[in-house]
């Protein structure tokens, strides 16, 4: 009898298998995870002063790690790197708009955008490295002319972030 070497190409989605005990795979879940957002109303930021942006709505929360009623701060009870991002939209015209990722309570990712206005805002993304017990990040705004606000529009104000697999 001749044996031959055959080469795997995967599985054919279309066969039909009879799997006995744990089927696994090479990867993972992306949670802790969460995404928050501004409602309710629009937060009045003083000219010239980090704020801190809360975000005070959950739209999901994996691992109840987002604190959206106090603190309004991300802390990942599991180690690791993971992908966090801000969304802020000023409610009125300012010169300047900023905003910055803080971890531990320290600017870490500062971004500026001049002339930013109702309708344009501040993005920031970056991936933090958490020890998985007491680490976190918040988010603050900065504008530099009158009395501004952040918008409270679910869709434009957003704050989130994920576990990174195989990183």
């Amino acid at each position: 009898m001749a044996l031959t070497k055959t080469r795997s190409r995967g599985i054919n989605l279309a066969d039909t298998f009879a799997f006995t005990g744990t089927v696994s795979g090479a990867g993972g879940v992306n949670t802790p995870s969460f995404l928050a957002s501004r409602t309710g109303s629009n937060q009045t930021i003083t000219a010239n002063t980090w704020t801190k942006v809360q975000f005070n709505d959950e739209i999901f929360d994996t691992d109840s790690c987002y604190d959206h009623t106090t603190n309004y701060r991300f802390t990942p009870t599991v180690a690791g790197k993971y992908y966090i991002f801000a969304n802020i939209y000023p409610s009125t015209t300012n010169t300047h708009i900023y905003g910055a990722i803080y971890f531990n309570g320290s600017g870490y990712f500062p971004i500026q955008v001049a002339n930013a206005s109702q309708g344009s805002g501040v993005f920031i993304g970056n991936i933090i490295t958490f020890n998985g017990s007491s680490d976190y990040v918040e988010v603050y705004t900065y504008h530099g002319t009158g009395t501004g606000g952040i918008e409270d529009a679910s869709q434009d104000t957003l704050f989130g972030g994920y576990k990174l697999i195989g990183v």
